[in-house]
């Protein structure tokens, strides 16, 4: 994923971050599921 950020995004240094996420409401995570699958 990393790769692929940089490759493609238009800044010449993007942020990439990783932050646990130790909680997540049903509805977000149902959510992003769908967004991303």
């Amino acid at each position: 994923l990393a790769a692929w950020i940089k490759a493609n995004h238009p800044y010449e240094v993007p942020e990439i971050v990783a932050i646990p996420a130790e909680r997540v409401s049903e509805e977000y995570l149902t959510w992003a599921v769908e967004q991303t699958s």
